[in-house]
């Protein structure tokens, strides 16, 4: 909810935050094409950097709850969500 700027006495969207949050895990993990379970078994952790992935996704999908934006110029900050997640990608060859 820090991360949100909302009140932590404001509970009438806990439930779908909660749903934002396993679905920013379920867009990390195909993403990174590793689960989380696996990255904890190799690293002993969730890592900050991924962390913040998963924040910067559930308050993306908080904040733009519809399909399209009509009638706003949006931009893609830097170094956001795909420059993190790009530092875990498991890559394959052939």
């Amino acid at each position: 909810k820090k991360h949100l700027n909302i009140d932590t006495l404001f509970v009438a969207d806990d439930t779908y935050i909660t749903d934002l949050i396993e679905v920013a895990q379920n867009v990390i993990e195909h993403d990174t094409q590793r689960s989380i379970d696996n990255i904890i078994a190799v690293e002993g952790s969730v890592p900050a950097l991924l962390k913040h992935a998963a924040k910067i996704l559930v308050a993306t999908y908080y904040e733009n709850r519809e399909a399209t934006i009509v009638g706003v110029s949006i931009h893609e900050v830097p170094l956001s969500y795909k420059s993190l997640i790009g530092l875990y990608r498991k890559y394959t060859v052939g």
